[in-house]
């Protein structure tokens, strides 16, 4: 494949680069690095600002997976979460039904539910959502890169609905070509080393060892067909 010609990267190139020799998709790991640093900045020093409390009224909070992420790892502290949340529990509290019939409460809970589908989006959803849009600009536009095409060579591929947006941008057949050809065969990779991990836990071949990419395999597998982020226990994070 023909390389066009190198520009000095940008900080969003080097980026992508680097999240290249991280594990998974490399536009999925910058993503969750964006989250990660925008919560962690959140939690720290933004709990006590209005404007932000506000604008996490507007959407009631985070979303279901990014509360997931909150609470299964350690970037919330209980007080900062408590100043966020309580404010958010009495607006929803001046909003909930009086009513003491069931049917009627039933209905008013029913509405209250349905008017959350005009809230504002969760504010972790809308920065992973940018860094994915900066990702995916710059992965599009770079592919004719010989360093970036190694690089890509060398990660473990883009998931499918990462594959499916940068797909509807690249215009070039060659680059589509390429992108099919890098994901059939992280696919293939996937397969062998899972195929790998099973025959191993056969009782007759357990003394061959299962390596730690034939453990991985399942994971990477799940999480490049489904586009959910990797996380490993022990792995060093950005």
């Amino acid at each position: 494949m023909k390389s066009t010609t190198e520009r000095p990267p940008s900080s969003s190139h080097y980026d992508l680069l680097l999240a290249c020799k991280q594990t998974g998709c490399p536009v999925c790991r910058l993503s969750a690095r964006s989250v990660k640093r925008y919560l962690e900045a959140l939690f720290y020093e933004n709990v006590n600002d209005p404007g932000t409390r506000d604008n996490l009224v507007k959407s009631l909070g985070f979303c279901d997976e990014h509360v997931r992420l909150l609470l299964n790892t350690r970037i919330a502290d209980g007080l900062g979460a408590s100043i966020i949340y309580e404010n958010i529990v009495n607006v929803i509290l001046r909003k909930f039904p009086q009513q003491r019939e069931s049917s009627q409460s039933a209905r008013a809970i029913t509405g209250l539910i349905s008017a959350s589908d005009g809230l504002r989006n969760c504010a972790a959803c809308e920065q992973r959502d940018a860094s994915s849009e900066r990702a995916l600009h710059e992965l599009a536009k770079s592919l004719g890169e010989e360093k970036l095409r190694l690089a890509l060579q060398e990660s473990d591929g883009l998931c499918f609905p990462h594959l499916a947006q940068v797909l509807e941008r690249v215009q070039n057949p060659e680059y589509i070509g390429f992108l099919l050809e890098l994901t059939r065969t992280k696919l293939e990779k996937r397969g062998s080393e899972m195929a790998e991990f099973v025959r191993k836990n056969d009782h007759r071949f357990r003394s061959e060892g299962i390596t730690r990419e034939e453990a991985l395999a399942w994971r990477k597998a799940m999480c490049m067909i489904s586009g959910a982020s990797i996380t490993l226990t022990g792995e060093k994070h950005d």
